[in-house]
């Protein structure tokens, strides 16, 4: 995060009955061309401040307004994320002779509990066993990027698409315990081992 130094002075014009602003900021040298800056008084439109306000930037934040107004607009306030479970095959005798497809729509609030809730409906079907596979579904979102700006990194966050299927943040919990000089870990990793070569030196 860049932190810019505003040293703002108020002078008071009783004459005018209006404020006028002294801007000066405190821009880091290795921040220079990497930030573009303009502050206009709305009030007559007058230039107060500019630093490479001509150079195209990325953003930021700022695009995620318009962004949100566009998609409130399109699908409106009401607009919820589905998550379905389907199967391809046949049940026979308690046991599902196909795959099991879980597909996502990209809903960042999906946890772990509502996956198992989804899980568990297979039994109320009467299904206690999978012959095949479970196959994860994110196709929602497979299009081609289309990437606007003047610079183009493979690996800028606007050039990759969303995910389809995101549970618990996509975050992993590990839990460090000190015991003997020992860092040991836990974690939700569903048997996943980790190596742990963590040693602890006072």
């Amino acid at each position: 995060m860049i932190k810019l130094k505003f040293i703002i002075s108020l002078l008071w014009m009783a004459l005018y009955s209006s404020v006028l602003f002294a801007i000066t900021l405190d821009i880091p040298d290795s921040y220079s061309n990497k930030i573009s800056i303009i502050a206009v008084d709305t009030n007559n439109n007058q230039l107060m401040y500019s630093h490479e306000s001509d150079t195209p930037r990325l953003i930021a934040s700022n695009m995620k307004l318009f962004t949100t107004l566009i998609v409130l607009d399109k699908l409106t306030p009401n607009y919820r994320y589905t998550t379905s479970l389907y199967y391809t095959g046949n049940i026979k005798h308690n046991t599902l002779y196909g795959d099991i497809y879980l597909q996502g729509s990209g809903d960042p609030s999906l946890n772990s509990s509502d996956i198992y809730q989804l899980f568990a409906s297979l039994k109320r079907m009467g299904i206690k066993q999978i012959d095949g596979d479970i196959i994860l579904d994110t196709t929602v979102f497979n299009s081609t990027s289309t990437y606007s700006m003047l610079t183009i990194d493979a690996y800028d966050s606007d050039t990759v698409l969303p995910n389809g299927i995101i549970i618990d943040g996509n975050l992993t919990q590990l839990n460090l315990k000190l015991r003997n000089k020992r860092m040991l870990v836990d974690s939700n990793l569903f048997g996943y081992a980790i190596i742990n070569k963590l040693r602890v030196n006072h």
